[in-house]
């Protein structure tokens, strides 16, 4: 996962029903819990996000395929 903040005069407040997290606490929960891309997004639909600091972010999340030759 990368993650990158940047200062900005546009932040992330998303107001819906859902509960509300901080950018920087939805990091932590997807280090946690998301395997993948695909839960990386589930997980991340269920919340409102907010701006940690003020500071808006760019997540990026990949999935390795390892193997054996």
């Amino acid at each position: 996962m990368s993650v990158n903040m940047i200062e900005d005069d546009q932040t992330i407040e998303q107001d819906t029903d859902k509960p509300d997290i901080t950018t920087t606490t939805a990091i932590r929960l997807l280090l946690d819990w998301a395997a993948n891309v695909e839960e990386t997004l589930d997980i991340l639909s269920q919340y409102d996000l907010h701006a940690s600091m003020g500071m808006m972010i760019h997540l990026r999340k990949a999935t390795a395929l390892l193997w054996n030759m």
